[in-house]
């Protein structure tokens, strides 16, 4: 409670010039994760509709959001180190990256950390032996 009655904290912080302009006009970083539920009630890719989502948060917030886009990798959340082209393909995640900036919402993509995940079988992967390994540094 000490911190209530200090000088720094009786202004906001966007009212203060002892805070570089630079941290006062960061945005909100939102981590969103490209696969998830779609409106159909089912499960995929959902990179048409973050911009719009991300939109709506910034309203609703009435702050500046830009997005820390997760599970981009191309054969599953945390499957690594092939990512790319990322879920959804290069056009589309283009498209979404592009329509992103131009709202002025710079994009962030979260890699799963390389190499993590060594070996990992293809099961629950449709159209893949569930015994076949998906990805192997070996």
């Amino acid at each position: 409670m000490a911190a209530v009655k200090q000088e720094w904290r009786r202004r906001p912080v966007l009212q203060r010039d002892d805070i570089p302009a630079w941290v006062r006009e960061s945005p909100l970083f939102y981590t969103i994760s490209v696969r998830g539920n779609t409106p159909d009630g089912q499960s995929g890719y959902r990179g048409p509709l973050l911009a719009e989502n991300i939109l709506e948060w910034s309203n609703k917030l009435k702050t500046p959001v830009s997005p820390l886009l997760m599970a981009c990798e191309k054969h599953g959340i945390w499957i690594t180190p092939d990512y790319f082209p990322p879920v959804g393909g290069d056009d589309s995640f283009r498209r979404m990256t592009t329509q992103l900036a131009a709202e002025g919402r710079r994009s962030m993509v979260y890699l799963s950390g390389l190499y993590w995940t060594l070996v990992k079988t293809r099961a629950g992967v449709s159209g893949h032996d569930a015994g076949a390994p998906l990805l192997s540094t070996t």
